[in-house]
């Protein structure tokens, strides 16, 4: 009788892994852990076409895609030299490959995969984000995007893409598994600090950035508005969301609003220097004078600043678990 695959210790084990000190594992954990270090296993090339016809069946029943499998192979070959610390030469086929495959989704996905290694994670986001929009169905890179979205603390843009995972994926598979367990540990972390859905905080994430937009394009009394809706969703212990609106009123000769929404960002966070830099400048008005009359740059608008380069959930998440802000 086999025993339990080594990996998974759910299914029988019917191959047989060097990986794994030639131990048994089943066949599913074969195709998801193998790599280019299994290369020579009689077993690679099986999983390979067997990726292969995956994705084709995918784009036949979800949109069109082309699957050129010699351009896989070598997209493949680039990401091994990658496994194997050849970074530049790996890098350097997968840039050659774009210029030649502009529109090629796996072709992204690599340069995706490599400015990960590299810990470039706004790169490897926007190269994730190109391979979805080339192959929507395109589940490992939605999982990678979201791993991105992570390791910035950009917590509520990795839970949109895990719930892409959840949603293209094959169910029961590792990436669906992590993607649940991801939103999960989210929506429980949400419930209990702010007594709200999971899902109505990434609505609230949505209005936030809609509403800076609209700040930063000068709009003055629609970024108010958009602001006061996150606060309508609940979201009520977010200081950028008060600097914003102590910004908006400051330039609208709101004086006494902006000194209320300023204070409030720092009852939130005391050490939130954007809220510290504008208050000073607030205090600085003569009666009747607005943000408009100081000098350039008295004033802290800029959404890096103002937002820290925190999302609403993003800064939650650092509340709870004491992180750090990471850079990009």
């Amino acid at each position: 009788m086999k025993k339990k695959c080594e990996v998974c210790n759910k299914d029988k084990g019917r191959r047989i892994c060097r990986r794994y000190e030639d131990k048994f594992i089943c066949s599913s954990c074969c195709a998801n852990i193998s790599d280019s270090e299994c290369e020579g296993c009689q077993y690679l090339e099986e999983i390979q076409q067997y990726r292969a016809s995956k994705i084709k069946q995918s784009s036949e029943e979800h949109g069109s895609v082309e699957i050129n499998p010699e351009l896989e192979k070598s997209i493949s070959h680039a990401l091994g030299l990658v496994e194997k610390g050849e970074i530049n030469e790996g890098e350097a086929i997968m840039v050659d490959l774009q210029g030649e495959y502009p529109e090629y989704h796996t072709v992204y996905f690599g340069l995706g995969v490599i400015s990960a290694v590299r810990e470039r994670h706004d790169e490897a986001i926007k190269y994730f984000k190109r391979a979805v929009e080339i192959f929507p169905h395109f589940a490992v890179a939605h999982f990678n995007l979201g791993v991105a979205y992570q390791k910035k603390l950009d917590i509520s843009h990795a839970a949109k893409a895990f719930k892409e995972v959840v949603r293209v994926g094959k169910p029961d598979s590792y990436m669906v598994n992590e993607a649940i367990s991801f939103i999960k540990e989210m929506e429980q972390m949400v419930e209990v600090s702010s007594g709200i859905e999971l899902e109505t905080y990434l609505e609230g994430q949505d209005i936030f950035d809609q509403a800076f937009a609209c700040m930063q394009r000068r709009e003055w009394e629609e970024a108010l508005t958009g602001f006061k809706a996150v606060l309508a969703k609940g979201i009520l212990r977010h200081a950028a969301t008060y600097g914003s609106m102590g910004i908006c009123y400051g330039y609208l000769g709101q004086k006494q609003d902006a000194m209320v929404c300023f204070d409030k960002a720092l009852e939130i966070d005391p050490a939130y220097e954007p809220a510290m830099f504008n208050l000073k400048a607030l205090e600085s008005l003569k009666d009747g004078e607005t943000f408009f009359d100081l000098k350039p740059d008295s004033v802290k608008e800029d959404k890096e600043e103002v937002a820290g380069k925190k999302s609403l959930l993003q800064t939650l998440f650092q509340k709870l678990v004491g992180i750090g802000q990471t850079g990009s």
